[in-house]
């Protein structure tokens, strides 16, 4: 029974100037505010529908990552029909080459499940932190606070795809000026051109100058690298365009695993033509990404102080 009903069921209420007609509204309000707040079968149905879509799309979603990974691989092992193969075979390649170069105890931050870690043959120890607790995490951080390291203990900071996303990027580089040795090795990779990710936790980009600026002050930067051109930045973009368009709901989902083979070849097709682009590209200003190498210099302790 509805309010409009109930009202129409008792017309005796209305008796304004009356005592009996005062309880009598009185008495209809309260039924009729009973009738209000009472969950309507209608109400009840859509609210578990909801729960039941949203179950269904949280699954879907479960299954289409699942399935993207086993057929197009996971980072670092990318194969070249995975969305982020373009962006993420530039930054790979320049790992490879210099990570087994560097040599000692190696601190690696925001290292999640250590994906690096084989590439480095001259580690003689790597231990991992994160502000997230993982399987292969050594020891949690809290934002704005001192990592759990000794002074001067480490050879080699790795900070790979991380500062961009640390509200006091200043923080951390002092953080990382206090743990390693003198003379030891900061190696950086930041974003330049990508789009928004990790939200809400995603805060700067970074050129070449200003990745220099940022490390110099604490650092004798070496050696900037940028990774990528025109193709791979374009092509990057459409692609993680495409697949965040298409992982928004449930039901986009289940169409794009569907067709998956083609959204595989459609991927295969840019990256392959990314590729080429960044061949003919000679410009040297449409890079997606900086790798940045630095050394803390010898007897500099003034950045311990916060």
């Amino acid at each position: 029974m509805t309010a409009r009903s109930l009202a129409i069921v008792a017309p005796w209420v209305v008796r304004p100037g009356g005592t009996n007609g005062d309880r009598a509204t009185e008495v209809q309000r309260s039924l009729v505010e009973m009738v209000r707040l009472r969950p309507r079968k209608t109400d009840v149905f859509s609210s578990t529908a909801r729960r039941l879509t949203s179950a269904v799309g949280a699954l879907v979603a479960r299954l289409y990552r699942w399935l993207y990974s086993e057929l197009c691989g996971t980072h670092p092992n990318l194969r070249p029909w995975h969305f982020q193969w373009l962006s993420g075979s530039t930054l790979y390649t320049s790992l490879r080459e210099r990570l087994p170069t560097l040599r000692g105890r190696v601190l690696d931050v925001g290292c999640g499940d250590k994906p690096y870690e084989p590439w480095m043959s001259g580690a003689t120890s790597y231990v991992g932190i994160d502000v997230v607790a993982g399987p292969r995490v050594d020891a949690v951080i809290e934002p704005r606070k001192p990592w759990p390291v000794a002074d001067e203990d480490f050879d080699v900071v790795l900070c790979t795809q991380v500062l961009e996303h640390v509200a006091d990027g200043d923080r951390l580089l002092m953080e990382a000026t206090r743990v390693l040795k003198p003379g030891g090795t900061l190696l950086v990779t930041v974003p330049f051109a990508y789009g928004e990710h990790a939200r809400p936790h995603d805060y700067w980009r970074f050129s070449l100058q200003g990745a220099r600026e940022a490390i110099g002050p604490r650092f004798r930067v070496v050696e900037t690298i940028p990774q990528g051109g025109i193709g791979s930045t374009l092509g990057a973009m459409l692609l993680a365009w495409l697949e965040l368009t298409f992982t928004r709901s449930g039901s986009r989902v289940l169409l794009l695993t569907a067709l998956l083979p083609a959204w595989m070849g459609v991927v295969l097709v840019v990256n392959g033509v990314g590729r080429l682009l960044d061949a003919v590209d000679r410009t040297g200003a449409f890079y997606g990404n900086v790798m940045l190498l630095a050394t803390k210099p010898h007897g500099d302790r003034s950045s311990f102080t916060p």
